[in-house]
C-alpha cells in the first residue's frame, strides 16, 4: 500500500483517496449539470455513501453546494 501512496503522490500530487474523490466529484458535477436526478441519487451513484460528506466535499471543491451549483449550471436540453 505505501507504494500506491508514493506513486499517486508522485504522478498526481494527491493521496489515493483525494485522487479517487476528485474523480467521483467530476462525475457528480457532470450529472448535476446534465440530469434531473436527485442529489442523493447522484452522490450514491458516484460512490459517496454519506450525503453530508458529499455536500461538504463538493462545496469545498466547487465553492457552491450541489443544489446551488445545479441551479446555476444546469444545461437544459
Amino acid at each position: 500500500m505505501p507504494q500506491v501512496f508514493r506513486y499517486t503522490r508522485k504522478y498526481f500530487g494527491l493521496s489515493p483517496s483525494n485522487y479517487i474523490n476528485g474523480i467521483r466529484l467530476q462525475q457528480a458535477e457532470i450529472q448535476l449539470r446534465t440530469t434531473d436526478r436527485q442529489i442523493t441519487q447522484i452522490a450514491l451513484a458516484c460512490g459517496f455513501y454519506d450525503c453530508a460528506y458529499f455536500s461538504k466535499l463538493f462545496k469545498k471543491n466547487y465553492a457552491e453546494s450541489p443544489l446551488v451549483y445545479r441551479k446555476n449550471h444546469f444545461e437544459k436540453a
